[in-house]
């Protein structure tokens, strides 16, 4: 009897463990805060769905067919030209067309990818999201989350992101890089802390079976978009309507201006 409480006491303290090592991912620098290199900082958005089923990364994962990626890409390139067109527009709606595309692409992954496949989408976004994950409904129907749990979580994060915001001013303000990146660590690191401090040991487990295999959130994020049409309203100058198609295999100079 001794043996076996020592054994579920060991995986309890394995467990929270587990959780904390698998968290820390991604986004260990302010600098991870900008996009380098083309590279799209997925852990900075709230609802990286659509970035994920882009992805090359997540495309290896799921070991797609060449035929089940060249309809997926095909099915992104119409929905890339709506993406481009909240482009300057404002929150309305984007929070209004952002969902919409979700659901969208969500009903066309159904029916083009396998259930286990489509599993391991929603894994890489628990992944991505990290401990945001917790505030999603059905994550926290799952978990068993209560509602005074959720709200404590949610305060946890909003602290984060506060003193995160503070550290990144000082950043973009000179202040001492290797310092401030060490303080951007640690923040993270308590935060994780004090919301796995807020789960029981079963919801920890629950976690930990959600999330599945490990994901490099740090690989994600080289993602392509269809470039949209190039449209005059106001007419072609010293030039006979242009289209991508005509434009293909050619080397094209853009030079954008406006006026104030």
């Amino acid at each position: 009897m001794a043996e076996h409480e020592q054994e579920g006491h060991f995986m309890q303290h394995r467990c929270g463990f587990v959780l904390l090592s698998l968290m820390l991912f991604g986004g260990t620098s302010l600098w991870a805060q900008s996009n380098p290199n083309g590279v799209v900082p997925l852990h900075t958005s709230d609802q990286p769905y659509l970035f994920l089923v882009r992805d090359p990364v997540v495309h290896a994962d799921l070991q797609l067919s060449t035929a089940e990626l060249q309809e997926l890409n095909a099915f992104n390139d119409q929905i890339d030209m709506e993406m481009w067109s909240m482009r300057n527009k404002g929150p309305d709606t984007v929070n209004q067309t952002v969902p919409r595309l979700i659901s969208t692409t969500r009903r066309k992954l159904a029916s083009l990818l396998t259930n286990e496949q489509n599993a391991r989408i929603a894994q890489f976004e628990l992944w991505v999201l990290g401990m945001r994950s917790l505030l999603r409904d059905d994550v926290a129907a799952q978990m068993k989350i209560d509602s005074a749990q959720q709200t404590s979580i949610r305060q946890i994060i909003l602290e984060t992101r506060k003193k995160i915001a503070e550290l990144q001013k000082a950043l973009n303000e000179g202040g001492d890089a290797d310092a401030l990146n060490r303080q951007y660590r640690e923040a993270q690191v308590r935060q994780q802390e004090d919301i796995v401090a807020i789960l029981s040991d079963e919801q920890k487990q629950s976690w930990v079976a959600l999330l599945g295999k490990r994901i490099d959130v740090s690989k994600l994020g080289r993602i392509k978009f269809k470039a949209p049409e190039i449209i005059s309203a106001a007419g072609w100058v010293n030039s006979e309507p242009l289209t991508l198609e005509k434009l293909k295999g050619k080397v094209v100079a853009l030079h954008f201006y406006a006026f104030a």
